[in-house]
């Protein structure tokens, strides 16, 4: 793996509803996740935010999603 990029992991339910996503909704998502790997935590471009009651974990919302 080249130096500064960081492992995605998307879960099977995340990608079924991906899947179901109109197009221009999931192009977004996948942008999103490709930047991820090597920004983990891209605060200025992406309404980011942690979530209480959980280690390391963000959610990310784009629109009527997150």
């Amino acid at each position: 793996m080249s130096e500064g990029l960081f492992k995605v992991k998307v879960k099977r339910r995340a990608v079924r509803t991906l899947e179901r996503l109109p197009k221009d909704y999931r192009l977004r998502v996948l942008e999103v996740l490709d930047k991820l790997r090597t920004n983990p935590l891209p605060f200025r471009d992406y309404d980011i935010k942690k979530l209480k009651g959980f280690e390391d974990t963000f959610r990310i919302c784009l629109g009527d999603i997150r």
